[in-house]
């Protein structure tokens, strides 16, 4: 009786001594596990986004499996690829950006409109040529916190800029649609994406644009936009991407690159 008692109260002290970060990751136990980290109060909120970010882009072809690690490990792997990025990378066919046209774009973070969640963001436009300028169109690419292609978006803009001026113009991403582009290609759902945080540690490129110089006055007419522009398009993965063609893999089958669309689409 008092060796069993012993041995019980080894195992009790061994697995006291071991954190809800000594773990080893089991995804049907995530949410649990998730949830216990909270309560211990061993990581940050930001430390936890990166844990969760990690489970919800794993992917059988990409360039990671969690089997048999640590969410030390799990955590580890988030600060690396919040640093540096995700190995293998989503690439577009580059498309010629207009010369006479130059831009800055800023994450507003996330809001609500007609009650749906938004990431919202700003791009100022300048034209740099020497003729005024109608801007016609926009397309943005959306990458998340670890610099991983989440959303394609374009805008149909039709604002008359002229020389040396400059325009600043108020853009919406759909979250809903940004939601089903990170949960594509997983082999079971999650209940906690922090699209909130997602969102406000997300990036915005210019995909493309167009432009034209000719009979720019017919443009005279069109205030400038000072409220948030809806998508006129957004690259939707479910719908788009079907099979395996849509990415470069190795001899055996391991993704080593990404094509998730075109870089632009003019509206």
């Amino acid at each position: 009786m008092k060796i069993q008692y012993l041995l019980w109260a080894t195992l009790f002290l061994l697995c006291s001594c071991h954190s809800a970060l000594d773990r080893t990751y089991i995804a049907d136990r995530y949410e649990l596990d998730l949830k216990q980290l909270g309560i211990e109060e061993l990581v940050s909120a930001q430390e936890m986004f990166l844990i969760n970010h990690v489970v919800l882009r794993e992917r059988d072809y990409l360039d990671y499996q969690l089997a048999g690690k640590s969410y030390e490990d799990i955590l580890a792997m988030g600060k690396e690829m919040a640093a540096n990025g995700m190995e293998v990378a989503s690439t577009f066919k580059e498309v010629d950006i207009p010369e006479n046209l130059k831009v800055e774009i800023k994450n507003e973070g996330a809001g609500y409109y007609d009650n749906k969640q938004k990431l919202k963001f700003t791009a100022t436009f300048t034209n740099t040529g020497d003729k005024d300028l109608a801007l016609l169109d926009a397309t943005f690419l959306v990458y998340g916190p670890f610099k991983d292609h989440i959303s394609t978006t374009a805008y149909e803009i039709n604002t008359k800029i002229k020389v040396g001026e400059s325009q600043k113009l108020f853009f919406l991403v759909d979250a809903t649609t940004m939601r089903k582009n990170l949960l594509f290609g997983r082999n079971w759902s999650m209940n906690r994406l922090f699209m909130d945080d997602i969102i406000i540690q997300s990036s915005i490129d210019l995909g493309g644009a167009a432009v034209t110089t000719k009979n720019v006055n017919q443009f005279n007419t069109i205030q400038p936009k000072e409220e948030y522009m809806e998508a006129d398009f957004e690259f939707n993965y479910p719908k788009e991407l079907k099979g395996t063609d849509w990415y470069a893999k190795d001899a055996n089958g391991k993704a080593t690159e990404l094509h998730p669309g075109l870089r632009y689409y003019p509206q």
